[in-house]
């Protein structure tokens, strides 16, 4: 435990670089009515709503309390609609830099759940796909080429038309930087999607889904498919999360498989689990914390995150570390 705490001091004076697109996750509770009598259409009544920060903006929450400096690179809609709620509700230890995206509104992603079960019913998103102008696209790799040596840079790429391939191809160029990369496959990017195009990035993270569509193998063994994929790409770190069954790191540099199981109890929402894990994971790799200790506190962060509703939850460095002083006594 005591190691553990001098890593949560050491790390805290990291800068991060946050890239990727902002969402606001809209949850709307329903309650069944009845079948229409005219027709076979079900009829609910909307309970309510409740409005959550998404994308990079939830990332960058989770991790500001162990992160005393975090600055965002993102875009808004047009009209800027949530930027007085997205001020409102960010740490003032994050900084963030909006960009408006032409013809485009924030992204909204609304779930309709339903009340009894709280299982999501159906999910209609307010998004558009297209890629940022080229106006955008030159700020945001100047941004890039200022960004310090020896800095943490995290890419999300929720496939919502942020990264460019010119955008892509400068984080390739900040070779003195540590950089993760989460390419999500998802309803907005299935057809379109590839992990093959991320070179010189030192972490990446996936699903089993995931690496098993990159690789068109719905079967086989994954550690033969991580080694299988690990010789396509150069990073250092491929980590692939399996939900209930926990995750799995590979060293390629030492031919070495890492494993931590699934740690929660309590599930109420899996949205934004897996990407709660990478920024902790990141920094403690970057700073050479040993592996298993790595992937252990961002399993813990899983755990927590599907406690929420919406990956909605602030984790203070007591709270993690009440959780290992319980796991250990265990």
């Amino acid at each position: 435990l005591r190691k553990i705490i001098k890593i949560l001091s050491d790390i805290s004076n990291q800068e991060l670089f946050l890239f990727g697109e902002s969402i606001i996750d809209i949850y709307s509770k329903l309650d069944v009515l009845n079948k229409s009598g005219k027709g076979s259409v079900l009829n609910f009544s909307e309970d309510k709503s409740t409005v959550y920060l998404g994308g990079v903006l939830s990332v960058a929450n989770i991790i500001s309390n162990f992160i005393n400096k975090i600055t965002i690179f993102s875009y808004l809609g047009e009209d800027k609609k949530y930027f007085s709620m997205i001020n409102k509700n960010l740490p003032k230890n994050i900084k963030f830099n909006f960009y408006k995206k032409k013809r485009s509104p924030t992204i909204e992603k609304k779930r309709y759940i339903d009340v009894y079960s709280n299982k999501k019913i159906m999910g209609i998103y307010n998004v558009n796909d297209d890629f940022i102008d080229e106006n955008i696209e030159k700020k945001i790799i100047s941004q890039i080429s200022k960004i310090p040596k020896n800095k943490l840079i995290l890419t999300y790429n929720y496939g919502h038309g942020f990264f460019t391939k010119k955008i892509i191809k400068s984080f390739s160029k900040k070779r003195t930087c540590f950089k993760s990369v989460n390419s999500q496959l998802n309803s907005s990017s299935i057809g379109y999607h590839s992990l093959s195009k991320y070179p010189n990035f030192d972490f990446l993270c996936m699903n089993e889904v995931e690496i098993r569509h990159e690789l068109r193998d719905r079967n086989g063994d994954l550690g033969y498919l991580i080694k299988k994929f690990s010789e396509k790409n150069d990073a250092t770190y491929i980590m692939v999360t399996r939900g209930k069954k926990g995750l799995i790191l590979f060293n390629k540099k030492k031919k070495k498989f890492y494993t931590a199981p699934g740690f929660a109890n309590i599930i109420n929402d899996k949205v934004g689990a897996g990407d709660s894990t990478i920024p902790i994971i990141s920094i403690c790799l970057m700073n050479k914390v040993d592996e298993e200790l790595s992937i252990l506190l961002g399993s813990i962060f899983a755990a927590e995150s599907l406690k929420h509703e919406a990956s909605n939850f602030n984790f203070s460095k007591n709270q993690l570390l009440d959780t290992i002083e319980t796991m250990l006594k265990i």
